[in-house]
């Protein structure tokens, strides 16, 4: 029997106070002015109870919260 992974790469919020430059593993904040539709679209068009892979920056998991205040639900 084989199974079947699927990946849904989401890369985080728009990161606006980086001033052109590359911020790599800086721990800048993201900006979510005017994603709320975005982040609806994108928590209903995920599958229900997924696994939540993250980095431990900033703009990665508070997009991750944002993406579950918008509606999504991952595993525990």
């Amino acid at each position: 029997m084989s199974r079947e992974t699927r990946w849904w790469w989401i890369r985080h919020a728009p990161v606006t106070s980086h001033a052109g430059r590359i911020y790599g593993q800086q721990d800048v904040e993201a900006d979510f002015t005017n994603t709320a539709a975005a982040l609806k679209g994108l928590a209903a068009f995920l599958p229900e109870k997924f696994i939540l892979i993250t980095s431990d920056l900033k703009r990665a998991y508070t997009t991750a919260d944002a993406i579950a205040e918008a509606g999504a639900t991952w595993l525990q």
